[in-house]
């Protein structure tokens, strides 16, 4: 996929148009007089050689490894034959563990709570955060969620029932006779079991009846 408008500049392709492992995904490229991004990190400035009158060409002569969220800003445009100022904003590196399980990011956002909403990950209410949602985002951050739940849990324990023996002078010696069947009974019992990250952690009485 490629698309260019030589008056307003704005260019954006796929790996399949650039050189292998030059481009991951989809970058918008744009003049390098727009507004520039506010990136956490210090922008990259390279030198497109005249040779190429196309900026894929430039990127993958440079070999410009970009991220899909990575921004870049040009000028003048390469069609000129002049060579051309590139400029790369990089999106922040965040490393996210939700429930133990780690997946990295790249994000312009400013903060943990833009970011999460930028991503689409919620925290439920009971969930643990770390650092807090206010707090600023910083390069190769990592920001840890445990999931807890609560739930109750009801147990059932049987009771075993107790051997009353009693002389009877009417029956022989050593002769027994049952006069009423015992029952086992049943203890029930209710929790309230917190996991963290599907882990018990905690679990506390609710209540008990027999």
């Amino acid at each position: 996929v490629f698309w260019a408008a030589a008056g307003a500049g704005f260019v954006w392709f796929d790996s399949h148009n650039v050189t292998s492992g030059i481009v991951k995904g989809v970058t918008i490229v744009t003049p390098v007089f727009a507004a520039e991004p506010e990136s956490l990190l210090p922008p990259e400035t390279y030198y497109g050689s005249p040779v190429f009158t196309d900026l894929k060409a430039m990127i993958a002569d440079r070999q410009i490894a970009l991220n899909l969220e990575d921004e870049v800003r040009y000028f003048p445009d390469p069609e000129l034959g002049l060579g051309s100022t590139i400029k790369v904003y990089r999106a922040t590196p965040i490393t996210v563990i939700d429930a133990a399980k780690s997946t990295n990011f790249r994000t312009f956002k400013k903060t943990v709570r833009e970011f999460l909403d930028e991503k689409g990950i919620e925290v439920g209410d009971k969930d643990k955060l770390s650092p807090g949602f206010d707090t600023s985002l910083k390069p190769e951050m990592t920001i840890e969620i445990i999931r807890v739940t609560v739930t109750q849990v009801t147990t059932n324990e049987p009771i075993d029932f107790k051997t009353v023996t009693k002389e009877d002078a009417t029956i022989n010696k050593g002769i027994s006779n049952v006069t009423q069947p015992g029952k086992k009974g049943n203890r029930k019992k209710v929790f309230e079991v917190t996991r963290e990250n599907t882990k018990e952690v905690s679990r506390k009485k609710l209540s008990e009846e027999v």
